[in-house]
């Protein structure tokens, strides 16, 4: 097994964050490897380490090997496709992170989200792009951590403490199950995880796995159950606002949910109206537009024109003061990944994305009840 020493807290450092769920390490391992063979980088003697929070879900996975060399975070900035090659094959989302701590000027904090293959949000701040005062609720992983439930310091350790597995990228013969089982506790750590074969050795009595044919219907089949729970639970409390234009609904749901989210998108209503919304409206409805309001969290959970994500000192520089049912606001025009244009409102620190653009007329009561100004 290889060892290796967690990097200071005032190193470098870069990795994978993963909610802990039904993945297989194997895989995990298996498309890093090829994408950075694919980058016609030598991974020869590379493997992922995978560790979990001692009290949380949360994985942090990094590399180990040659490959990375002396500079984790040229690593991680320059191969943030593994983001998106991992997110194919793991259920949630996959956050990419690196960073260089402060203080000073090369204080570096960037992470990236990814899910099914697709860029969600990111965000990358220096103390030159967020400029001078810039407190700690600017620095995106910062923001990101304590979202998590995690701490900086905790990252740059390497969750200690928490249960380990490794896996390597060119060969990785592990056993999916007792590594699984390794990371959720349920299992005390052999170093690298179990080869295939090891654990039905020991155990003979344990019922035989299914194929691994069966096993991904079986994940697709109870993802899309899911999926349609999540989607009823929308359905059951969804407030509306409806002025000349059409009906603005307000599902409580994020950004990142938009298969969920683009029933309630509509330039023009034709036909019977998504569940949850009222169906004695549906004929004075007919040709006209449906629309949705998304509370946001994060400015870089959307897009700027030029199609990167929203960063604080961007935003500043952009929005224009408005008033939404009376309050002072300030208002850009965003692009939400895979929703379309809309309008992002602020309302003192409470974000809301409307998808209207600005020069249409806004939902400002369902706006201002969203931003907890009502």
């Amino acid at each position: 097994m290889m060892t290796s020493t967690s990097p200071s807290p005032f190193a470098g450092h870069g990795g994978l964050l993963i909610p802990l769920d039904m993945f297989r390490v194997s895989l995990i391992a298996s498309v890093i490897g090829e994408t950075l063979v694919a980058r016609a980088r030598n991974a020869s003697d590379a493997k992922l380490r995978l560790t979990r929070h001692p009290e949380s879900q949360i994985v942090l996975g990094r590399i180990e090997g040659a490959v990375v060399g002396d500079d984790p975070v040229a690593f991680w900035k320059e191969n943030a496709e593994i983001a998106l090659a991992v997110s194919q094959v793991v259920p949630r989302e996959v956050f990419l992170y690196y960073t260089r701590p402060g203080p000073g000027a090369d204080r570096l904090e960037a992470f990236l989200v990814a899910r099914q293959g697709q860029v969600l949000a990111g965000d990358e701040a220096t103390p030159e792009t967020l400029g001078p005062g810039a407190g700690p609720e600017a620095w995106p992983l910062s923001r990101l951590c304590e979202q998590m439930g995690i701490t900086l310091d905790e990252l740059a350790k390497g969750f200690p403490g928490g249960p380990t597995v490794t896996a390597s990228l060119i060969s990785p013969q592990v056993d999916d199950r007792d590594a699984l089982m390794i990371l959720a506790g349920q299992l005390p750590e052999g170093g690298d995880a179990a080869a295939p074969g090891q654990a039905q050795a020991a155990a003979p009595e344990a019922e035989p796995t299914i194929s691994d044919q069966a096993r991904r219907a079986a994940a697709a089949a109870e993802e899309e159950a899911a999926r349609q729970r999540r989607a009823a639970e929308l359905a059951g409390a969804l407030p509306t606002f409806e002025d000349d234009l059409g009906i603005v609904v307000a599902p409580q749901a994020e950004l990142a949910e938009a298969d969920l989210l683009r029933p309630y998108l509509a330039a023009r209503i034709e036909g019977e109206l998504p569940d949850g919304l009222p169906r004695d409206r549906t004929r004075e409805l007919q040709g006209k537009r449906l629309d949705l309001a998304v509370p946001v969290e994060f400015l870089s959970e959307v897009f700027t024109a030029r199609n990167r994500p929203l960063s604080r000192p961007e935003f500043d520089a952009s929005a224009t003061p408005c008033t939404v049912a009376g309050h002072a606001a300030r208002c850009m025009k965003v692009l939400a990944p895979r929703l379309g244009h809309g309008t992002l409102l602020d309302l003192d620190g409470a974000r809301v994305f409307v998808s209207r653009t600005p020069d249409l007329p806004l939902p400002e009561p369902l706006v201002a009840r969203l931003a907890g100004k009502a």
